[in-house]
């Protein structure tokens, strides 16, 4: 009668969890007992045994009332295992280890630990840092995949996906961390050694940082990685023109070929893998054959769909080759694949930059950058936004945190010292371009820097002439299709006198490439320097032609054009370059002179320049452009305030390509309101500035101290800088206005 109340009462109980104490309190006397029994007498144990089998059958017995048959049978199995589970968790902290995920597992009191006694989480607690501490000796390799297994319980899928691994590299990597982990352990939970020193109550902490570390170059995976080399790459557009792109590779290029081949020859005996192939797809990439790289990327991904990094590497080259959609595409694929925060942000960046939206992209890297602000990839996202959106000194802002952290960072280090050079910080350029050569010996970008700071140095004779030119020949024979590297070689020639030369080698290389908007801009920036006029609107109308989108191209051509008035094009090409660069700071104030020019539209000019004025980080710059806007209205008052204001926003008290021309222009309105004594303290400013800018560009310092003192009235020094400026061939079109400055000192001889 009893079996079968309690066979109703069973049935019962899923529905009514009020019957579990009709069914528990008959079996207790006799289940106390028993725990006391094989709790070796112990009473305090036996209560404590009991209590947790009584919550264990409280959460059990609805689940499976259905299959017991006898209640009191299967209440003493499941004290008999808690008991059992007790005891073997003592003796765990009196011998060896025999499983280290149990160990683990009883030790961290953090976990839902089974019947801890306030005695055994403090030895667990303790237990648990001294844990921490050995894996956190562990390399790197076996340090993180030990704390995903043993600390976070990760299985081994997820930490393949983790740490981009195989899983059968993951439970290696499991086993040899087990192995090295048991002997420690086993020497402190015997006794044999005392306690280390970093088994401290923080070593948990210690842990976190390192393993947070490793996850950050995970993260640091996911949308960028560690670069190694930079190259400049040739690109084909969907349009059909060729051009010359700057980019950080994972893999360093050198004797690129010859690992190609010894690859080919590995898959086709392996021809499974993926990582060999993602290498050969790197190596393929670095040589500029993206065909060939798209098709093995590809196959790469059909291997491993979880690959971010080949996504955003595809989305990259359909960026370059100018085909926004399959860009978009491998963007939104990526982020479909990523459940980091992070990483999602920053992808919603990479979008918006395609679209040219730099402030939303900010907004989206800065949201990445709060998140894991460790990642130097979301910070250098950061400073490239600033500079597109012509903020340059918030720009270096940014790279310089980065290379505070790591000075070794090749991307900043490659960046800060392109825009140092661009904003005319010549010596500090120079600098970080030779510490960029020492990590990376075949960084072009910094090699141009050094072969540019040592061209407008002079040094182009004599044993440092010849180092220069062997830099030069040797970033040419590298990359003989490159026009910046010709256009380098066309410097050294005129530096040395050898103007025509540079004009052949030039026209030779256009000739060579005649599908290259590059070579043409190069070559008509060697007529420009040379006074060459003749051809100088054909070369930059053809390179127009062939790349409209190139802003460098455009702002030449529209230069040249506006000399010929009796253009009817020019308005034409005015309002074309306008709408596909309404924001380039670089561009509109040309785009003003020849609205005023052309059309005589001061109003219009103005309102660009205020524009700019308002939107532009670089105040100095723009200032002083909103300035020669105000002289061609020969608003020379509006002017005078407005190159003030350039020369105060002057953020480096060294050469800047700002100082010395407002000096001049400044010095210019003050003569025109005949304000002849702020004048002449105006030029006197300008022999000082001149005579600093000679020590790094000899030329144009000497060009500007023979004005100063030409207009101070000091002859001899006048004829002095005059010389030093031809001596070290001063180019166009400086060289007319000296070649005018020469017929003043004729008139006054």
């Amino acid at each position: 009668m009893v079996a079968l109340d309690e066979q109703e009462l069973l049935r019962r109980l899923p529905s009514d969890e009020d019957v579990f104490w009709s069914l528990w309190e008959p079996h207790r006397t006799d289940l106390f007992n028993r725990c006391r029994y094989w709790m070796n007498n112990n009473d305090h144990d036996a209560e404590e045994a009991l209590s947790f089998a009584m919550m264990k059958a409280r959460d059990r017995m609805p689940v499976h009332a259905h299959k017991i048959t006898n209640l009191k049978g299967w209440l003493l199995r499941l004290a008999k295992n808690v008991t059992v589970d007790i005891n073997r968790e003592k003796n765990k902290f009196r011998y060896g280890v025999d499983n280290l995920e149990e160990l683990i597992a009883c030790s961290d009191d953090r976990q839902n630990k089974t019947y801890p006694t306030s005695r055994e989480r403090l030895i667990g607690h303790e237990l648990y840092q001294n844990i921490c501490s050995h894996i956190s000796k562990l390399p790197e390799r076996l340090r993180d995949t030990a704390y995903f297994h043993f600390i976070r319980e990760l299985s081994y899928t997820e930490i393949a996906t983790k740490l981009s691994i195989t899983t059968e590299n993951a439970r290696k990597r499991v086993q040899c961390a087990r192995e090295r982990l048991r002997l420690p352990l086993n020497e402190y939970l015997t006794g044999a050694s005392e306690r280390p020193v970093t088994a401290s109550c923080d070593a948990d902490m210690e842990l976190q940082k390192l393993i947070s570390g490793s996850c950050d170059r995970s993260v640091i995976d996911e949308v960028g990685g560690v670069i190694t080399a930079t190259r400049y790459i040739p690109v084909r557009t969907v349009n059909g023109t060729q051009k010359y792109c700057l980019h950080f590779l994972f893999q360093n290029p050198a004797r690129s070929n010859q690992k190609l081949e010894s690859i080919r020859c590995y898959l086709k005996r392996h021809h499974n893998g993926w990582k060999k192939r993602l290498f050969m797809a790197e190596l393929l990439f670095a040589l500029g054959r993206w065909d060939e790289a798209l098709d093995a990327y590809q196959i790469v991904l059909r291997k491993n769909q979880n690959l971010i990094n080949i996504y955003l590497r595809l989305a990259e080259i359909y960026k370059d080759r100018e085909d926004k959609i399959a860009a978009r595409k491998y963007y939104i694929q990526a982020k479909g694949i990523t459940s980091r925060p992070d990483t999602i942000a920053h992808i919603n960046g990479l979008i918006s930059c395609l679209d040219g939206d730099f402030q939303n992209a900010m907004f989206s890297f800065e949201n990445a950058y709060k998140k894991v602000p460790e990642n130097p990839f979301h910070l250098l996202a950061i400073g490239d936004c600033y500079s597109n959106l012509d903020y340059p000194y918030k720009s270096l802002e940014c790279y310089d945190k980065i290379l505070d952290k790591d000075p070794k960072n090749i991307m900043a280090l490659s960046k800060s010292s392109i825009l140092l050079a661009d904003l005319g910080h010549f010596n500090e350029a120079y600098t970080r371009a030779l510490s960029l050569t020492k990590i990376d010996p075949h960084n072009y970008a910094a090699i141009c820097i050094i072969i540019n700071y040592r061209i407008n140095s002079a040094w182009v004779r004599g044993k440092a002439g010849q180092k220069t030119v062997v830099m030069i020949r040797r970033v040419v024979d590298n990359q003989p299709d490159l026009s910046e590297h010709y256009d380098l070689l066309a410097l050294y020639y005129i530096r040395r006198g050898l103007w025509r030369k540079a004009r052949l080698l030039m026209a030779d290389h256009v000739e060579k490439n005649p599908n290259s908007a590059s070579a043409k801009y190069y070559y008509a920036k060697c007529l420009i320097r040379t006074g060459a006029s003749e051809e100088i609107v054909h070369a930059l109308s053809a390179a127009h032609r062939l790349n409209p989108n190139d802003v460098r191209i455009c702002k030449a051509f529209l230069e040249v054009s506006s000399n010929d008035l009796s253009n009817k094009e020019l308005p034409i090409l005015i309002e074309e370059i306008l709408e596909r660069f309404p924001k380039d700071s670089t561009i509109l104030p040309v785009i003003a002179t020849c609205i005023i020019n052309a059309s005589n539209d001061e109003d219009r000019a103005l309102d660009l320049m205020r524009n700019l004025i308002q939107s532009s980080g670089n105040l100095a710059r723009a200032n002083f452009e909103y300035a020669k806007i105000l002289i061609l209205a020969k608003r020379y008052e509006e002017s005078i305030n407005a190159l003030n204001l350039a020369i105060d926003q002057i953020v480096s008290p060294t050469f800047n390509n700002i100082e010395l021309p407002a000096l001049h222009q400044l010095g210019l309105c003050y003569q025109a309101l005949e304000l002849d004594e702020k004048a002449r303290t105006c030029w006197r400013r300008l022999a000082g500035c001149a005579t600093r800018t000679i020590l790094f560009k000899p030329a144009i310092g000497n060009f500007y101290l023979a004005i100063a003192a030409a207009e101070l009235g000091d002859l001899k020094d006048c004829i002095k800088a005059c010389k030093a400026a031809e001596n070290f061939q001063l180019y166009y079109p400086l060289r007319s206005q000296l070649n005018k400055l020469w017929a003043i000192i004729d008139a006054w001889r």
